[in-house]
């Protein structure tokens, strides 16, 4: 044989060997891929990353199909954005692993800038991934409350919270009747006091068909104050009953001889006030010759039955003797419920308040 074709049968081996290196190098890179790619799905860490992203880019399709304490009011991307803003003005998430009480579970505590926002549920499903691997489930996520709200509403006041009806939520109520009204003849006034419970986020409140209802917003104590105002033409009344009734009071009240039905003739039969008058008694009473009412404030118009209504009346009262040897200012101010029954007015009650 030549040398000639031993060296072409030796470049010939080589070549063929080179070649079969060739696929098994590639036949194991395909196989460590798959492997790493398997290894990499099925990480508890990769669906917690997916969540993260879901939450970051608000895909509330994605949110939706996992059960979660996200109430249907805040299952909208707009509010939900809103909330995520609660923790920071931009959105920066981020995960870290929690404590699970059980085996075959792992808990995620996701956070929004800095701050714990939701805690993810993984579960096993007991399946094995091609090369051997765990695989995991979404289990739940649950979100952190940001507000316990409270809402204060006289009754029939239709109430929408994300523009979803206040009836659709979980909520616990309270009813209390307001004092001043307790006669049969005024039936059941009451407040209803409704407190959300679980998690809820409120973006906006409306009230629909209630265009008389004031919202009043209290973000100290996270409630919402339902107000309803009655019409100007009866402010106006409530103003000037209101004003010569407690001026009656406060006369009576301070003055030496001024006889009880001054008062009595503003109260209501039977109500509260008329036993606290019944029973008063003031030895400190003055004899004085002038008077003059200053500082005079009438605010806060509310109604709370067809009849009933209160108003805060605050004033200042100078009495003092022509010859300027007494002198002395009462700072009076009351909340002073009455009613208007067939147009007239009557005090139920008085209540004192601080003026701020």
């Amino acid at each position: 044989m030549s040398k000639g074709k031993k060296t072409l049968g030796l470049s010939r081996i080589t070549i063929i060997y080179f070649e079969v290196f060739l696929v098994l190098l590639t036949v194991i890179v395909i196989v460590a891929w798959q492997f790493l790619s398997d290894y990499q799905r099925n990480l508890p860490s990769q669906l917690s990353s997916e969540i993260t992203a879901a939450i970051e880019t608000q895909d509330m399709v994605a949110l939706k199909s996992i059960r979660s304490n996200l109430p249907v009011s805040v299952k909208h991307k707009a509010i939900f954005n809103l909330y995520l803003k609660e923790f920071g003005p931009n959105i920066e998430l981020d995960f870290y692993n929690g404590t699970s009480k059980k085996d075959n579970q792992k808990v995620v505590n996701i956070t929004n800038n800095d701050k714990k926002m939701a805690t993810l549920t993984l579960e096993k499903t007991g399946d094995k991934s091609f090369f051997g691997f765990e695989k995991y489930r979404v289990v739940n996520i649950v979100f952190v409350p940001v507000h316990h709200y409270t809402i204060i509403t006289p009754p029939g006041v239709d109430i929408m919270i994300n523009d979803v009806p206040l009836t659709d939520l979980t909520k616990e109520l309270v009813k209390q009747p307001v004092t001043a009204f307790t006669q049969s003849a005024f039936g059941s006034i009451e407040t209803q006091t409704y407190k959300l419970t679980g998690f809820q986020y409120i973006g906006w409140l409306t009230l629909p068909n209630n265009p008389n209802v004031e919202i009043i917003k209290d973000e100290d104590q996270e409630t919402f104050s339902l107000i309803l105002r009655p019409e100007l033409t009866i402010q106006n009344e409530m103003a000037d009953f209101g004003l010569m009734a407690l001026k009656a009071h406060t006369l009576f009240a301070t003055k030496v001889g001024i006889q009880k039905s001054s008062i009595m003739q503003y109260v209501y039969p039977g109500s509260q006030l008329q036993k606290n008058l019944d029973n008063y008694n003031n030895d400190y009473k003055y004899y004085y010759s002038n008077d003059q009412y200053d500082n005079i404030k009438i605010q806060n118009y509310v109604q709370y039955g067809p009849v009933e209504f209160s108003v805060d009346i605050s004033l200042t009262y100078h009495i003092h003797n022509w010859n300027k040897t007494f002198d002395r200012d009462y700072h009076v101010a009351y909340k002073m419920y009455m009613t208007n029954i067939n147009g007239k007015w009557q005090l139920t009650q008085m209540t004192p308040f601080i003026q701020e």
